[in-house]
C-alpha cells in the first residue's frame, strides 16, 4: 500500500511539472488537471480533486474527439472517485456519444476507477444501453463468461 501511494505522489509531482513546462500548449491543460485530479482522488484529496477538476473544466477544451475523450475519461474517473456521481455519469454520456470513442461501455463497467458508480441504475443503464454487459463483476471471474445483456 506504501509503494503505491508513493508511485501515485510521483505521478502527481511529475504531471504538476508538466504543467509548468515551457513549450505546453494551453489546449492540453484541460487533460492535465484532469488527470491530477484523479490522482489526488485517488490519493484521498477531495478538496484538492475537485479544485483540479474545475480547473480542467473551465481551460481550453480540445477540439479533437480522441483528446476530448481522454479528458472525459480522466474527468469521469475522478468525478467517480470524489463521489460526484452525477457529474461523473454526465462525462461518460457525452465519451460514448463521440463517433468513435477508445474505450467501449465494457471497458468502462470494468474500469476500477469508475467501480463507485456500479452501483448506480443510471450507470448501469447508460453502460447497457452502449452494449456493455453489466452482469459481468470484474472481481468474480464465473461471471466473466456470461454472454446475457
Amino acid at each position: 500500500m506504501v509503494e503505491g501511494r508513493k508511485t501515485l505522489r510521483k505521478g502527481l509531482e511529475d504531471t504538476l511539472a508538466q504543467l509548468d513546462a515551457p513549450n505546453q500548449r494551453q489546449t492540453s491543460r484541460a487533460g492535465l488537471y484532469a488527470e491530477i485530479a484523479l490522482i489526488q482522488a485517488l490519493l484521498g484529496q477531495r478538496a484538492q480533486a475537485s479544485e483540479s477538476l474545475e480547473r480542467s473544466r473551465r481551460s481550453p477544451q480540445p477540439t479533437s474527439d480522441w483528446l476530448l475523450a481522454g479528458l472525459l475519461s480522466w474527468q469521469a474517473q475522478g468525478l467517480a472517485q470524489i463521489g460526484e456521481t452525477d457529474a461523473a455519469i454526465d462525462r461518460l454520456r457525452e465519451l460514448l456519444a463521440l463517433p468513435l470513442p477508445p474505450v467501449g461501455a465494457s471497458g468502462l463497467w470494468c474500469n476500477p476507477r469508475l467501480r463507485p458508480l456500479r452501483t448506480d441504475p443510471r450507470f448501469r443503464s447508460l453502460i447497457a444501453e452502449h452494449g456493455g454487459n453489466v452482469t459481468i463483476d470484474p472481481h468474480d471471474r464465473s461471471t466473466w463468461s456470461v454472454q446475457k445483456r
